[in-house]
């Protein structure tokens, strides 16, 4: 199978997943770090910096600490775990 397909495949798989309510890629750590950000305050007009790991760990407010920034990546996070 090409990389092309199997990339479409895991997509396919976890758009399933979620639309019957399962999550069966993410990790405790996953699970834990989204609980934490379920419960932030959501501000109108933010930007929101959504990724893996290395969106988790930046500092993006620092670049910008004029605009509302707010980060919200989750290490080990994949384009098919988006919701």
């Amino acid at each position: 199978m090409s990389a092309g397909r199997s990339r479409a495949s895991i997509a396919i798989f976890g758009y399933l997943a979620r639309r019957l309510g399962a999550t069966p890629f993410l990790t405790g750590a996953q699970r834990t770090r989204r609980d934490q950000l379920d419960q932030l305050t959501r501000v109108p007009g933010s930007i929101v910096f959504l990724g893996d790991r290395i969106t988790e760990r930046g500092e993006w407010q620092e670049l910008r600490p004029d605009l509302p920034v707010v980060n919200r990546g989750v290490g080990g996070e994949t384009s098919a775990q988006f919701r």
